[in-house]
């Protein structure tokens, strides 16, 4: 009896841990949906620094004066047309990244969800087995055992 409640136990602990997973990665795959159906509006803040030349120019500060900022003094240097080109390349680039993670940990979350889900319905499938068994054992009368009719 010890061993089949000990089993019983078992089955459940993991399937607690895997509806926890279960969990945690429907959230992520969640989010990952919607970093890619919206990645201006997520990632605004990080898009913020492209929104014009005047702003792209003052990322590059960093705290240091303007001579001793070297990318910032080339940047100053070029005409406007070719600054504007080069901030939304980078706004591109960035967009491009953002939409990347998000892809990854998209994958990754299904990848997690599907293993997850496969251990949830072994171990809840044995579970359900050995519940039934030991309720047949304890309590015949109730549980009787199942008679071909032919």
């Amino acid at each position: 009896m010890w061993a089949k409640n000990l089993s019983q136990m078992y089955s459940m602990l993991v399937c607690l841990v895997t509806c926890m997973v279960l969990m945690v990665s429907l959230t992520i795959i969640l989010i990952s949906v919607v970093n890619i159906s919206f990645p201006e509006t997520k990632n605004a803040k990080e898009l913020a620094r492209y929104a014009s030349n005047e702003v792209f120019l003052q990322s590059f500060r960093n705290g240091y004066s303007d001579e001793k900022n070297e990318r910032l003094i080339e940047l100053k240097k070029l005409p406007k047309e070719e600054l504007a080109s080069l901030r939304i390349l980078g706004r591109s680039e960035a967009l491009g990244e953002f939409n990347a993670s998000a892809v990854q940990n998209l994958i990754d979350s299904f990848l997690w969800f599907f293993v997850a889900m496969l251990f949830f319905v072994v171990h809840w499938s044995l579970y359900r087995r050995l519940t039934l068994k030991f309720k047949k054992e304890h309590y015949p009368k109730k549980f009787p055992s199942q008679q071909i009719h032919g």
